[in-house]
């Protein structure tokens, strides 16, 4: 396996919203063959508090951890990529009981106004800008 040319680039390119590799970043590690050239900055923090898209009973909690991973569609061959994030649950969340940590698709999530434990009332959420 050969490193794609893209991330030795000796030119580098400004874009608030994408993370573009520039030559020498990883001299010491094998990086994915296909992992692309430029990547989204995560959409959520660490310390966002979030929830799963609403359904009727809904976990939320605060994000601890986030990895750009690749993934397969379930009728396609082609690999994508996309943030997950490692949401360590609030106490008062429904699932707490018997799960701590659940990693989310950032598809699946939105951003709390709130710390959900301060207030149990789930109707201050608002969305994530674009």
């Amino acid at each position: 396996m050969s490193n794609p040319d893209y991330l030795y680039s000796s030119s580098p390119r400004r874009n608030p919203d994408f993370v573009v590799w520039q030559s020498g970043d990883f001299k010491d590690i094998s990086l994915p063959v296909r992992l692309p050239q430029a990547i989204p900055n995560p959409l959520y923090s660490l310390g966002s508090c979030c929830r799963w898209i609403p359904n009727p009973h809904t976990d939320w909690g605060t994000i601890i951890g986030q990895i750009y991973s690749p993934y397969r569609l379930e009728h396609s061959p082609e690999v994508q990529w996309s943030w997950l994030y490692l949401l360590l649950l609030d106490p008062d969340s429904p699932s707490q009981q018997w799960l701590l940590a659940d990693w989310v698709e950032e598809e699946q999530l939105e951003l709390l106004a709130f710390s959900p434990s301060e207030n149990s009332d789930l109707e201050g959420f608002h969305e994530p800008s674009p």
